[in-house]
């Protein structure tokens, strides 16, 4: 079978609209004392969705303890929803050290309190924490069919954004990889261009008219996970893909000679 399609979300947060909190709950970063509670959280809000794989709760222990001790792991802007004293839910935060880009790893809720706006409060009682911050793009993959988290993800203000991105590379810098791929620029940059489909034919006129050793890659954006970020670096109006690491080649999906009139 093969894997679901993942969807990539950008929030954008530079004038980002909250709404009131609930009052009925309260919230607060999660620790390391709420690893059981959040590993049954964990199993009984994805039980029964498209994101269910039979799991078990030792499964869910793993997955939760993985996130403890991730250096990437955020939880001064995680948030844990409680009503008398119980989890009912959790929004997961990762934010990259090196680049400090935030990423929302899992929004779960309590199957007794879905659908009453519980998930979507615990969710921007996270982005009310990050809206604080100095980066204002906030990332998140979700599978395709999973119609309740798009609908909350979309409440927020959360943009769909394509499964694939482009790169133009020079083949001298492809032909040279290793185990990943960095072009010239990434040292000064710290990130790798990409394009859009429809922002391709426009970046390859203003940046290479005139070459024929060109390689196009075509990255799969969810292999790229929270090191793919829309951003507007230059005024251009225009948010373009750009991701901050090496490129591995398990992201490139399709690479083919590429030559710009």
């Amino acid at each position: 079978m093969p894997d679901p399609t993942r969807h990539h979300y950008t929030i954008d947060l530079t004038d980002w609209v909250d709404a009131d909190p609930e009052e009925a709950l309260q919230f607060r970063s999660p620790t390391k004392d709420d690893a059981e509670a959040l590993a049954k959280l964990m199993l009984d809000a994805y039980q029964g969705t498209i994101d269910f794989d039979d799991e078990t709760i030792v499964e869910a222990r793993q997955e939760v303890g993985s996130f403890f001790d991730h250096p990437a792991a955020d939880l001064d802007n995680s948030r844990v929803a409680t009503h008398d004293g119980d989890i009912t839910s959790a929004c997961l935060v990762m934010t990259a050290r090196d680049t400090g880009h935030p990423f929302i790893g899992y929004v779960m809720t309590d199957p007794a309190h879905k659908g009453q706006g519980v998930g979507t409060a615990t969710l921007r009682s996270s982005l009310r924490s990050l809206a604080g911050g100095t980066l204002k793009d906030v990332g998140a993959f979700i599978t395709e069919g999973n119609t309740p988290s798009e609908a909350m993800f979309r409440t927020v203000g959360a943009v769909q954004r394509p499964t694939l991105v482009f790169h133009i590379a020079e083949q001298t810098a492809w032909e040279a990889r290793s185990d990943s791929y960095t072009p010239a620029t990434f040292d000064d940059e710290g990130f790798i261009h990409c394009s859009t489909t429809d922002q391709l034919e426009g970046v390859a006129r203003v940046f290479y008219a005139g070459r024929d050793d060109l390689v196009l890659l075509t990255i799969a954006a969810v292999e790229v996970g929270s090191m793919l970020v829309y951003e507007d670096l230059y005024e251009a109006n225009e948010r373009f893909p750009h991701i901050y690491g090496p490129l591995p080649l398990d992201a490139v999906v399709e690479t083919k000679d590429y030559s710009v009139p």
